[in-house]
C-alpha cells in the first residue's frame, strides 16, 4: 500500500506559535505521547495491521492506513512542542515529573471484534 493512499487531499492548519510556552508544550505532551497520545493509538493500529495482514488483508491495510494518519498527527504535535519551547519526550510530564510511555498502553488482543471496540474508545479518550 502507498502512504499516499492514507491520506485525504485536505491540508492540515500551519504549524506555527506566536510565541514559546512550555506549559503549553508540557500539556501538549499528554496528546503526543500519553496513554491516549498518538504514540500509542498509531502502536496500537500498526499492531491490528500486523496481526491481521495475513489473514484478513483489506482490514490490515486499513489499520495500516490509520496508523500512518496518526503518525502524521504525532508528527504535528512533536512540531508544535518543539516550537513552543518544550523538550519531546515519549511519555508525559505532570506534577514535575516525566512518565515514560509504556507498551502497556496499548492491547494485544487479536479478537478483531474487541479491537475495533477498544479502537473506539481510544478514539473518544483522544478527543
Amino acid at each position: 500500500m502507498k502512504h499516499n493512499e492514507c491520506e485525504l487531499n485536505i491540508p492540515y492548519p500551519p504549524i506555527e506559535v506566536e510565541e514559546k510556552n512550555f506549559r503549553y508544550a508540557q500539556l501538549l505532551l499528554e496528546d503526543y505521547a500519553g496513554p491516549n497520545g498518538e504514540l500509542t493509538a498509531l502502536t496500537q493500529y500498526f499492531y491490528q495491521y500486523l496481526i491481521t495482514q495475513n489473514q484478513y488483508s483489506d482490514f490490515a491495510d486499513q489499520m495500516e492506513c490509520i496508523s500512518i494518519v496518526e503518525m502524521k498527527h504525532m508528527e504535528i504535535l512533536g512540531k508544535l512542542i518543539v516550537l513552543l519551547g518544550g523538550n519531546l519526550f515519549y511519555g508525559t510530564y505532570d506534577c514535575g515529573k516525566y512518565t515514560f510511555w509504556s507498551g502497556y498502553n496499548i492491547s494485544t488482543t487479536e479478537n478483531i471484534r474487541n479491537f475495533l471496540m477498544e479502537n473506539i474508545e481510544g478514539e473518544k479518550l483522544a478527543i
